[in-house]
């Protein structure tokens, strides 16, 4: 389930690998179907949020051009960021239409959200786009869940 994988280490707690697998815990084959789903899911997580880091390097500069502007003058933090973020949201939903990759069409959420963290030092950018990235990579693992047998839910991280 989405909830087992922990978005900070790429991976699954010990405790929750056992439930994961439960009677196949000492089986050599669920534990390497396990780590190899895994990987596969690190892997992925990792190559999205790159996909996104690339993708919003233009609209990250042009909120923080003008959230600077803002501070210049004379708005406090607050206000400069949510204006800063009320200008991007007509440029960002263009964006989104124009984007080569249709898993980030139309979600412009998520962006608003990590333009903020980027903007404002207390949160970390990062964990925003890695819990983007897990939600287009479960998208993708319950499409390929549908095609698979129900003998080899237990192989699918967040299957059914």
């Amino acid at each position: 389930k989405n909830k087992n994988f922990n978005l900070d280490t790429l991976d699954i707690d010990e405790d929750k690998r056992e439930k994961l697998l439960g009677y196949n815990f000492d089986n050599t084959f669920a534990n390497a179907a396990l780590e190899t789903r895994i990987a596969w899911v690190r892997d992925r997580i990792n190559e999205i949020v790159g996909e996104l880091r690339e993708m919003l390097i233009v609209p990250s500069e042009l909120a923080r051009l003008n959230y600077e502007g803002n501070l210049a003058r004379g708005q406090n933090k607050t206000l400069a960021l949510r204006e800063a973020v009320r200008v991007m949201v007509p440029e960002l939903e263009i964006f989104m239409k124009e984007s080569k990759s249709d898993k980030h069409k139309g979600d412009v959420g998520y962006i608003i959200s990590f333009l903020k963290s980027v903007l404002d030092d207390e949160v970390s950018p990062e964990s925003k786009l890695r819990a983007q990235a897990l939600k287009i990579v479960k998208e993708e693992i319950e499409t390929e869940g549908k095609r698979r047998s129900k003998s080899s839910f237990w192989l699918v991280p967040g299957g059914k």
